[in-house]
């Protein structure tokens, strides 16, 4: 309606104007010296320069009356342009005639007193009220028809968040109730010009702003018809409109800025991302894209070590409980949630599609930040590999590898092959047990157990791995027996990992409890002695609480039948420097269980000798000030290969039920439990029978443990240098 009425307010508007130029021609008596007398200004009283700019400002306010109505326009990309342009032009010649024209005819006496001077002169006075009339109209219904177009559309995009969508009809009502208690509440209209001036030009900034940062962000689609449009002129229009917000009266330009910033920081942080995008779109991702490149220009350092996940889950519904452990883990950093379907890209490619979306939209309502990555492949290694060469972008990968440890009634053949392939890439590993619900019972503690623990003989005596630089480098520097070769850094890693959770919102009240477990009484003084000095290095002294536990004091309390007589016989018998291998025998009741027996120091070698080598006098590989061995406490091997045990071990004895039941003992109300995970050699996966022994001992010592993780380390990620 409002649309088919301005047809007609524009004639009545056009020729009223006319008649009262046309008025003044007839009744007055042009002459110079009345143009003389009104061409300098003279102000006095209220009047300046800037309260006439804001006054006169509001008659060219109709300038984006057009982009308001682009609703209701058949073609708005041609008609908004072209009406905005012929609007400028014929207003303004209208405006310059009008001045001349009265400003030749009228005294300057009786236009300062004389503020209906056109009615008074109108030859058709009738015609002139209509004018007036359609004036007000104008402005009045132009400015609530295109508010409320526009709250309709805020509230119909869900732009600020707990504001429900409400109709057309009812924008309109509450657009016009507010334009009319304002106006009750105003005894000068010259009040409201400022108000009005200054809102207009924050309107025609922001508009120059959008433009300009379009251009700036080279968004292809952005291809402005406007021959004359560039950088600068946008640039221009910005720095124009807010100057003269200042000029005409600064206390309103600055709360129009601070609600316009306001409103923008409730809408991009509080509101929900719109398909359609807006310009933050195109910025975020051109500053995104320099910065990663940036980033892969320049060598990571140690310092900057953040814990960047990648989280394997088979299905989401039970995978809730790691996936929120992981985002808190992150600490700010990359998250990807990984899923591998089996099969071929064209079997599985709707199913793909809607776990993707699914996935995608459950992450998101869980309010975790990270990003779901879902491959196709012929089998669940194939893919997690897949997964691994190509997540994230750049410098921004993930270096710390999450896997759920497979229960024990399920077949678990790719879950070793899945941890080689991450310990090849260099990635630091993490096997997660017990999260079967999304959130733990209490945040209270968080207990590190940096176990060095060689479950079995044979997984020791190469290291867990077999390519350059690895057992034999760490045995000559820390002159310890072998049992992993990273325990240096898997060791520094539980701590590290430890702290960052400690950190976070969800944890930050948690109290950090690290155990120092030895095998006899003598050993306890030294290591606390160095344990208390890493941590002073580390500056982790103040945060955690270091507990003893001495393995010969717990066997008998924990009814380990014969563990006794194991820990006392390796308390008893000396260590000489010859390392110890294992071979396989079977008992009576057909367990397998392992033999120890002398090898030489060749069996340590590894299989690869790419790399040196260090010699006992090399540094540890730790920035910054260097944490000497001597008072550097490495985890101690436990029951394996340096253990002196002569004889088949009983599975009562069996090191993972032994280390599972002490950790039960004193983490079993614990809101997480982070320990070393056993070592491994690479290519274990290649033999099903050590493939199942060893991911069964897994199971043996993460059993009953709520919320465990296991980690392994591939680089060293603490530093002293900060």
């Amino acid at each position: 309606m409002f649309s088919k009425l301005n047809t007609i307010a524009f004639i009545l508007l056009n020729v009223s104007t006319a008649s009262a130029l046309f008025s003044f021609l007839w009744r007055g008596q042009p002459s110079w010296h009345f143009f003389y007398q009104n061409l300098y200004p003279s102000f006095d009283g209220e009047y300046g320069w800037t309260m006439m700019f804001s006054l006169i400002f509001p008659a060219c306010a109709g300038i984006l009356a057009g982009a308001s109505m682009s609703g209701e326009l058949k073609s708005p990309s041609q008609s908004i342009p072209r009406g905005t342009v012929l609007g400028i032009i014929v207003t303004g010649a209208m405006y310059v005639a009008s001045v001349l024209v009265i400003g030749f005819t009228v005294p300057r006496a009786q236009l300062k007193t004389d503020l209906s001077i056109m009615q008074s002169w109108s030859v058709v006075p009738v015609l002139y009220l209509a004018g007036v009339f359609c004036a007000a109209f104008y402005a009045v219904f132009g400015g609530i028809q295109g508010t409320s177009q526009l709250l309709f559309a805020i509230l119909r995009d869900q732009l600020v968040p707990a504001v429900p969508a409400l109709s057309a009809q009812t924008c309109i009502a509450i657009t016009f109730s507010l334009t009319g208690l304002a106006l009750l509440g105003v005894s000068n209209m010259n009040a409201i010009a400022p108000f009005f001036t200054t809102t207009t030009l924050l309107c025609y900034a922001i508009v120059n702003l959008a433009c300009l940062l379009l251009r700036a962000a080279a968004a292809p689609n952005f291809r402005p018809s406007f021959r004359y449009f560039n950088k600068a002129t946008a640039a221009a229009g910005v720095g124009v409109s807010v100057a003269a917000m200042m000029i005409v009266n600064i206390g309103y330009a600055a709360m129009c800025l601070l609600v316009s910033t306001s409103l923008f920081y409730l809408i991009h942080y509080g509101g929900e991302p719109k398909h359609w995008g807006d310009v933050s779109a195109s910025l975020l991702y051109l500053q995104v894209r320099k910065m990663l490149l940036k980033l892969d220009a320049q060598p990571m350092s140690v310092k900057s070590w953040r814990p960047q996940l990648l989280l394997f889950c088979e299905q989401l519904e039970p995978s809730l409980g790691m996936i929120q452990f992981a985002n808190d883990l992150k600490k700010g950093a990359l998250f990807v949630i990984g899923h591998v379907f089996v099969g071929s890209l064209d079997e599985q490619l709707l199913p793909y599609k809607a776990t993707v979306r699914k996935w995608t939209s459950s992450v998101k309502h869980m309010g975790v930040k990270a990003f779901v990555h879902v491959d196709v492949a012929p089998s669940v290694r194939v893919g997690a590999q897949s997964i691994l060469l190509g997540a994230g972008l750049g410098a921004m990968k993930p270096n710390v590898v999450l896997l759920p440890l497979p229960p024990a009634d399920t077949p678990s053949p790719d879950f070793l092959g899945i941890l080689e392939d991450a310990c090849g890439l260099d990635k630091a590993i993490g096997v997660l047990s017990g999260f079967d619900t999304p959130a733990p019972p209490t945040h209270d503690t968080i207990d590190l157990w940096p176990i060095c623990l060689a479950l079995t003989p044979s997984s020791t005596t190469a290291g867990p791995r077999s390519y350059p630089g690895t057992p034999a480098r760490h045995a000559s520097l820390l002159a310890l027996p072998i049992t992993s070769a990273d325990d240096v850094s898997t060791f520094t890693l539980v701590l590290q990992l430890g702290y960052i959770l400690a950190s976070t919102p969800r944890w930050r009240h948690a109290r950090i409890r690290l155990f120092l477990v030895v095998e006899r009484h003598a050993e306890m003084a030294p290591e606390r002695r160095k344990l208390a000095q890493v941590l002073a290095d580390l500056r982790m002294d103040g945060r955690c609480e270091v507990h003893g536990v001495c393995l010969a004091d717990e066997m008998p309390s924990l009814g380990l039948d014969g563990a006794d007589a194991v820990v006392a016989a390796a308390a008893a018998q000396l260590v000489d420097d010859a390392p110890w291998t294992a071979d396989p025998q079977n008992d009576d009741d057909g367990a397998r269980s392992m033999i120890m027996n002398r090898a030489s120091p060749a069996a340590l070698v590894p299989s690869s000798v790419d790399e040196p080598a260090l010699d006992d006098d090399d540094d540890l590989p730790i920035e910054g000030t260097a944490l000497e061995r001597t008072r550097f406490p490495a985890p101690r091997t436990l029951f394996g290969s340096a253990s002196p045990v002569l004889k088949p071990v009983a599975l009562a004895a069996d090191p993972a039920t032994v280390v599972n039941r002490v950790v039960r003992k004193y983490s079993s109300q614990s809101g997480a439990v982070l320990s070393t995970l056993p070592p491994f050699a690479l290519g274990t996966s290649r033999d099903p029978a050590a493939t199942r022994a060893y991911v069964a001992s897994v199971r043996r010592l993460a059993a009953g443990v709520p919320r465990m993780v296991l980690v392994q380390a591939s680089s060293v990620t603490v530093t002293t240098a900060l």
